[in-house]
């Protein structure tokens, strides 16, 4: 009877170490996990850092797309009016010309 007695002890025993076993093991997977889990946080971090620099990096951008745009307008502007005035300046020499050229073929021809 005692034999039967302390192979029950025994059997306790060994179930008790067993769960024992079976809950450090949990725990090691936790662990794992958790460490997992940090490391994630860190690669998130890591990216959400590079992602803020880039959009920076973007907004810079567009913040000098803006000013080389108004620029652009300005040099346009200028251009227009430049244009306008040597439009109105070849139609002067144009007119001069063409006196000229009548007054020489008037001398010419003896109109005068």
């Amino acid at each position: 009877m005692q034999n039967l007695t302390g192979q029950t002890a025994h059997s306790k025993v060994q179930a008790a170490v067993n769960g024992i076993h079976a809950k450090y093991k949990a725990i090691l997977q936790l662990e794992r996990s958790c460490d997992e889990l940090h490391e994630l946080f860190v690669e998130l971090a890591a990216l959400i850092k590079k992602n803020g620099e880039m959009l920076n990096q973007v907004e810079s951008n567009f913040d000098e797309c803006i000013e080389y745009q108004e620029k652009a307008e300005q040099h346009l502007s200028k251009a227009e009016e430049i244009h306008r005035h040597n439009q109105k300046l070849t139609c002067w020499i144009l007119l001069a010309i063409v006196i000229i050229l009548s007054l020489v073929l008037m001398w010419l021809f003896g109109l005068f």
